[in-house]
């Protein structure tokens, strides 16, 4: 192990440690009712993912492609996926997919939002980020708010949000826990966010059959039912987002000359390859 990966051990050891025994000295709130709400780090301010109508997957997504749609394969970080990833952890989406300078939404659930770890079960790369992947894209009026963290937070050696803890749960987990207390006043409301759209939305869960499909962790297996799959899912999960009777992916049109996001700050949180050569094609 080179000096400075243990120098890198020591200090994050340091930072957890030293926000630990600063709870420690401070009342804590028990944690409020998080079911209708789930969060999403992005480098992109809330002028341009208005601009866009919401977040939507990457441009040049291969919507043709069957393994698109496969909920393992995004769950493992290819980047040809069809979905947009939200978090439950509120520290997740701060600490490890937005960092300083970059803005946290909190989003209210659409049913067209799919349960990461019940669907793949034993198989979700990475649980800890307790993901609900977005099938299509999450319209802007599905936003509640955000908050733009501080750049200084950046030159902080005890910021819970610098570089040097990217990646760390223990961090995020803490940040997670201090969410009602110390950063939800913090939220800028969206004057857009149309809360009656989404009452009674709720997150799929491996009980519907196409969520299961999609699923799937023997992709060859699956191959031929995963658009069709998505579709269905869409048909019967959609129309609260705008998909409508008969159409195809995407979910709408993108915005020309809009921003898309950039890269996870953390690429050891999840792989980023698209390679499924060795997989059959459609």
């Amino acid at each position: 192990m080179s000096f400075r990966l243990c120098w890198h051990s020591l200090a994050l050891c340091a930072i957890i440690t030293f926000l630990g025994l600063l709870e420690g000295c401070q009342a804590i709130l028990p944690p409020g009712d998080r079911a209708h709400y789930v969060f999403h780090g992005d480098q992109r301010s809330p002028g341009e993912i208005r601009a866009a109508g919401g977040f939507l997957p990457r441009r040049q997504t291969r919507y043709h492609r069957p393994t698109t749609f496969s909920l393992l394969h995004y769950a493992q970080g290819r980047w040809n996926r069809a979905y947009v990833s939200t978090s439950t952890q509120f520290g997740q989406a701060a600490v490890n997919f937005a960092g300083a300078g970059n803005y946290v939404y909190r989003i209210h659930i659409t049913p067209n939002m799919i349960d990461v770890n019940d669907v793949l079960s034993a198989s979700s790369p990475f649980p800890s980020q307790r993901e609900y992947a977005a099938l299509g894209g999450i319209p802007w009026d599905a936003v509640q708010g955000w908050w733009r963290i501080p750049l200084s937070e950046n030159s902080n050696i005890f910021s819970l949000f610098n570089n040097l803890v990217c990646g760390s749960n223990d961090a995020a987990d803490l940040v997670t826990y201090r969410y009602e207390r110390d950063y939800e006043p913090l939220f800028s409301p969206n004057a857009d966010y149309d809360g009656e759209r989404y009452v009674g939305s709720h997150v799929q869960t491996s009980a519907d059959a196409d969520a299961s499909v999609l699923g799937a962790t023997n992709i060859r297996q699956a191959i031929a039912d995963l658009a069709g799959a998505a579709e269905r899912f869409m048909h019967r999960h959609g129309s609260a987002v705008g998909w409508r009777a008969g159409q195809t992916f995407p979910l709408w049109v993108p915005v020309p000359g809009t921003e898309e996001s950039r890269r996870r700050r953390c690429p050891s949180v999840s792989g980023s390859s698209d390679d499924d050569s060795n997989l059959p094609s459609k």
